[in-house]
């Protein structure tokens, strides 16, 4: 490891360990919005010393890939999960709270939003009173398909503009929305990774840390090695990416419904 990698990674570590510090009272009984992938995990991993019995939440059908994933990271973690079956009717009533709740919202943000609607609400019923999100992360460490694409045409300085952008983008859009949604259920959402400090040292992390090339399918390297670093399992630290709207089904079952016109 060269001296430059230890000295961002360092930097890294300190950052999320301020802000865990920083978002984090004795009193909060929070949950965690899990699916068994790295930012969940990951924030699973940093708060149980903390919180030891919190429930991780994940929401989707019944075998889907965030429910098997959510289920084998739980184990994993020696953590207590707990799951919300998506049906029909649940995804239908998340629909009517989100279009009362965020008016803007456009189709990406009932595909994702019902999921943390129904996330929110059994959070709710359990007692809970923060909700911790990894929302941000592909953001912040180029973990989306797109990233490729900037770094084929533009090369590093593309991908970090493409990170801004969509580091901006993310408080209008998925901030926004999830904050509307949980404070529908008065809880107090909590979205680490764009927090400060540790957002700062995110941003300063170099690109080549976060994505190597055009066809790198891992991407967000530089969050895996501070995962990994901290003690976090690799079979959980180098889970490879699924959009929430696959692994969980949510899609899937918003497809049935407005092929029937029902949503």
């Amino acid at each position: 490891m060269s001296e430059r990698t230890v000295l961002w990674l360092n930097d890294l570590q300190k950052a999320w360990e301020s802000a865990v510090e920083r978002l984090t009272v004795s009193y909060m009984r929070p949950c965690v919005f899990f699916s068994g992938g790295l930012d969940s995990s990951w924030i699973a991993f940093s708060l149980k010393r903390l919180f030891p019995s919190m429930p991780l939440v994940v929401v989707g059908l019944k075998g889907c890939l965030d429910v098997q994933r959510a289920e084998a990271g739980a184990r994993e973690l020696g953590m207590h999960m707990e799951w919300v079956e998506l049906t029909e009717d649940s995804v239908r009533q998340a629909v009517k709270g989100i279009q009362r709740v965020f008016p803007s919202a456009g189709k990406l943000d009932f595909d994702l939003g019902c999921v943390e609607w129904l996330a929110c609400a059994h959070a709710r019923s359990l007692g809970c009173t923060h909700v911790f999100s990894g929302s941000g992360a592909d953001a912040l460490f180029a973990g989306f398909d797109a990233f490729k694409n900037a770094l084929k045409r533009s090369g590093a300085e593309g991908v970090q503009q493409e990170i801004i952008q969509r580091v901006r983008a993310w408080r209008e859009k998925d901030g926004a929305r999830l904050n509307a949604i949980a404070h529908q259920f008065s809880l107090a959402p909590v979205f680490p990774f764009m927090e400060e400090p540790f957002l700062s040292a995110a941003l300063r992390v170099p690109v080549r840390e976060k994505i190597r090339s055009p066809s790198d399918a891992l991407r967000k390297h530089a969050l895996r090695a501070l995962a990994i670093k901290e003690g976090l399992p690799q079979s959980l630290a180098l889970q490879s990416k699924k959009a929430m709207q696959y692994g969980s089904g949510s899609l899937k079952v918003l497809a049935r419904l407005r092929r029937r016109h029902v949503v």
